[in-house]
Formats: C-alpha cells, sequence, structure tokens
C-alpha cells in the first residue's frame, strides 16, 4: 500500500519526467546530424563558444564559481546565472553534436537513460536513482 504513495512522490521519477523532453530533442538532433559533415559539427559547436565567450569573459576569474557555491559573490549572481541558461538551452544540440562525432569515431552511441543521468546532473547537484 505504502509502496503506491512512495512512487508516486518519487523525486526521482519526477527529475527524469521534467528532463525526458530534453533527451527526446538529442534524440531528434542526433538523426538530423547524421547528414552533417564533421565541419558542419564543429561549426555547430564554435558558435556555441562563441555566445558562451562574452557571458564568461563578463565574470572575474576570481568570481568564477558554481553556481550551487554557498559563498558566491552577489553582484555576478545574474551572469552566472545568464551562462548555465545558455549552457541548458545549448545542452541539446552539444549533446547530440559530441554523441554524433563518437558515433563516427568509435562505433558508440549513448543509452537513453546516459543521456538522462547526464541531463539532470547538468542541471545542477541532482542526483537521481534510475
Amino acid at each position: 500500500m505504502f509502496a503506491k504513495f512512495k512512487s508516486l512522490f518519487d523525486p526521482s521519477k519526477k527529475n527524469i519526467k521534467e528532463v525526458q523532453s530534453t533527451v527526446d530533442e538529442v534524440k531528434t538532433l542526433r538523426d538530423t546530424y547524421k547528414d552533417k559533415s564533421l565541419e558542419e559539427l564543429q561549426t555547430i559547436i564554435k558558435e556555441i563558444r562563441e555566445e558562451l565567450h562574452p557571458l564568461i569573459e563578463a565574470i572575474p576569474e576570481k568570481y568564477k564559481s558554481s553556481i550551487k557555491a554557498p559563498k558566491r559573490n552577489k553582484d555576478y549572481v545574474a551572469k552566472e546565472q545568464a551562462v548555465q541558461d545558455t549552457l541548458l538551452k545549448n545542452l541539446p544540440k552539444v549533446y547530440a553534436a559530441t554523441g554524433e562525432v563518437l558515433r563516427r569515431r568509435v562505433g558508440y552511441v549513448h543509452y537513453d537513460v546516459q543521456l538522462v543521468a547526464s541531463t539532470i546532473l547538468a542541471q545542477g547537484y541532482k542526483l537521481t536513482e534510475l
């Protein structure tokens, strides 16, 4: 009886459900990227780096820290959040592009559960049981 209630409020299932749309987007992009050349995949990653570079450079080196760090400089919280938001926005593109390169070079394709776990971890220090 309690097992039903436990599964109803299971935070792991909630975390997995939250990232499923991102995983689906990665899989869709991965299919799209199969037709792209390595140069095109490199260009995708380069564009993301160029988008991130000014955001990262706006934060002085001594204040760069984890967004979850307890002793963060209050002046740079919004800038750190902008970096994090940009990273999360581009996460499906990065996973799909690097996954496609890995598939071509090594012949390895990530399992969905690996994409789920890495997406959850990329969102912060959330741990989940898969």
